[in-house]
């Protein structure tokens, strides 16, 4: 959506093919989380920023070029596992818990599109399914993580944090579910 955005400002994450970071931010909350190999860790690191209080800029002069998905491809069983297990990751690592609980049925409710579009219809429901279970099974290591962040990266109100995301059934995602019910159907 940010890439689509003519007039800049902040937004809630980057793609990290164009992002800069300033140092100083990385060395408050670290870098890329290792554990997440790719696929989202960009988000991740957005959102550890976001919680620090940075904020995560769009500068619609500047020029990336990207071949999104060109090594892996868009719905290879390797995208759907990385992808949608460290979905998860982000989550459970950043999301306060009471937005977590606030937006858990539209967490289950994309759960089952996605599960619908990457599953049943590009056939990748043992990639899908495999993602869920291993993001379940790391629950301990990323719950202390989680732990950490919350207890000495967060410097930001959960109010804040549900100012900057766009939750899936709001005004500006009013047209989601059609968009990825018809690209179920073609």
């Amino acid at each position: 959506r940010a890439m689509e955005d003519k007039r800049g400002g902040q937004i809630f994450a980057a793609c990290a093919a164009g992002a800069m970071y300033r140092r100083d931010m990385i060395d408050l909350i670290g870098f890329f989380d290792e554990d997440f190999f790719m696929q989202c860790e960009d988000t991740d690191l957005s959102f550890r920023a976001q919680l620090a209080g940075w904020k995560v800029i769009y500068a619609p002069g500047a020029r990336v070029f990207h071949k999104v998905g060109h090594s892996i491809g868009r719905a290879t069983d390797f995208n759907v596992y990385h992808t949608q297990r460290n979905i998860e990751f982000v989550r459970i690592k950043n999301v306060p818990a009471s937005l977590l609980m606030l937006y858990l049925p539209q967490m289950l409710v994309n759960l089952l599109v996605d599960f619908l579009y990457f599953g049943i219809k590009n056939r990748r429901w043992r990639a899908f399914i495999r993602a869920k279970r291993d993001a379940v099974t790391a629950l301990p290591r990323f719950l202390a993580k989680r732990k950490t962040i919350m207890r000495e990266i967060k410097k930001v109100k959960a109010s804040y944090v549900r100012s900057i995301i766009t939750p899936l059934l709001s005004e500006d995602n009013k047209n989601l579910f059609a968009i990825k019910l018809k690209k179920f159907f073609l």
